[in-house]
């Protein structure tokens, strides 16, 4: 089970802040890391060593990582939060279909959905609505979630 105040404490955060507040916090916080895989070393997704890696010893991750640490943390919040694999599109061709390899999550507040993703070294500051919709602007940056035909 997840150590919510160390987490937060990591984060720069206390109490029982929202998810707007604990999404930016973290993705402000805590960097993108792909050292390990890049080592060789295995990554494990279990959350006594994403909570060791990150809170303890204060380092990164990718979005396995970061997204499912965020994910135990809304949770113990009393957020409702799915997973879903993702492609990402960015410098990607017109045309070319890159697999699932990134996990997203949708967070349910509320009577609100939203795509909260804090694995994303380029992405979003603040949960945006989910599903596909309008161009977000965060910051100077211009985001969308589109769906694919197939």
């Amino acid at each position: 089970m997840l150590d919510l105040d160390a987490y937060l404490d990591r984060i720069g955060l206390a109490g029982r802040p929202g998810l707007a507040e604990v999404h930016r916090a973290h993705v402000t916080s805590v960097p993108f890391e792909n050292l390990d895989p890049r080592r060789g070393i295995p990554v494990s997704l279990e959350l006594d060593d994403l909570e060791r890696k990150v809170v303890t010893d204060r380092r990164g991750g990718y979005c396995f990582e970061q997204n499912l640490l965020l994910k135990a943390a809304l949770e113990a919040l009393g957020a409702e939060v799915d997973m879903f694999l993702a492609r990402m599109r960015l410098g990607t061709k017109p045309g070319v279909v890159r697999p699932r390899s990134h996990l997203v999550l949708r967070v349910s507040e509320n009577g609100a959905s939203w795509h909260a993703d804090v694995g994303f070294a380029r992405g979003i500051l603040e949960p945006i609505p989910f599903g596909p919709g309008p161009t977000q602007e965060q910051s100077g940056w211009s985001l969308r979630v589109v769906e694919d035909a197939g």
